[in-house]
């Protein structure tokens, strides 16, 4: 193990800085606060790592899981369905708290003088919602990275320790995540030293995903047929994680399958910024209709 130190540290560091980046960048270039990525943190932590964790924990004991191992497809098509449901109902619960608190604010709007004014100022508020999403889809992304870097921190412990295995002190309340991050980092022992760049490249996607899959629930708060892209959300999360088994099992190369898995996290991040774009030229439309009527 000790062979992979510069792979391990290599990984670890590039995967704080491409979060950290993304974090810079939404803070310089929207002024967004950072109340937002602290909610998706937290959504992540109550709602995957303990009652999603909690959930799978139940299902992995009942005889239901034992037949449905049989076809390992199946048992992570249930568990992934399972994942999704509970992290985007998690981050709808909390976008949906955080824009009760926006309303309760006393905001005065100021008069529309003309159209011009009535469209700029429906686009701010639509890009102020969507950077709140992107950055609490990057909270949430962030903090299984950091579960990520973790296990590297953990696996280079265990390199220094002279490959014996690392205890970590546990109780009832870390039980489960330390549970998560030991599991994480026992599967990972065994790792070619390009493994780790694998898992890296898979990480990175992993957080577009999720930044993307914040969006879509965004979105699924618009009302109408909107709504729709919840129910999406949770499935193309649940498909993500089917994608990495069936990739697994495909007997391609692990080069190809990060690929695959890469290209299909581009696809879902083009498709979300076709959708926010339609959204955007849509709130034009409507605010230049409205000021339209008013001024007429």
């Amino acid at each position: 193990m000790q062979e992979y130190l510069p792979v391990i540290i290599f990984c670890s560091v590039i995967a704080i800085l491409v979060p950290l980046f993304f974090y810079v960048f939404l803070k310089r270039r929207y002024s967004v606060n950072s109340a937002p990525f602290w909610a998706g943190v937290i959504t992540f932590i109550v709602f995957a790592l303990f009652l999603e964790r909690l959930a799978l924990d139940l299902l992995r004991s009942t005889e239901l899981w034992a037949r449905l191992m049989v076809s390992p497809v199946k048992a992570v098509a249930l568990s992934g369905l399972i994942a999704g449901i509970f992290e985007e109902g998690g981050c709808l619960i909390s976008m949906k708290i955080s824009s009760l608190l926006e309303n309760k604010k006393d905001k005065e709007e100021e008069e529309v003088i003309n159209v011009s004014d009535e469209v700029k100022r429906n686009i701010m508020e639509v890009e102020s919602e969507r950077n709140h999403a992107l950055m609490h889809g990057l909270g949430h992304g962030g903090a299984v990275i950091f579960v990520f870097v973790l296990t590297m921190v953990l696996n280079l412990v265990y390199a220094f320790n002279g490959g014996s295995s690392v205890s970590l002190s546990v109780d009832r309340i870390d039980s489960m995540a330390s549970a998560a991050i030991i599991e994480a980092m026992t599967s990972m022992q065994d790792f070619h030293p390009m493994d780790f760049i694998y898992s890296l490249v898979e990480e990175i996607a992993s957080l577009g995903i999720h930044i993307s899959l914040a969006v879509m629930v965004w979105i699924s708060m618009k009302g109408s047929w909107y709504m729709l892209f919840f129910p999406l959300s949770i499935l193309l999360h649940a498909l993500s994680d089917i994608l990495v088994e069936v990739l697994i099992g495909s007997g391609l190369s692990e080069f190809m399958c990060v690929v695959f898995f890469v290209m299909v996290s581009l696809t879902i991040v083009q498709f979300t910024i076709i959708v926010w774009h339609k959204i955007k030229m849509g709130t034009v439309l409507t605010a230049v209709q409205n000021a339209s009527e008013e001024a007429g």
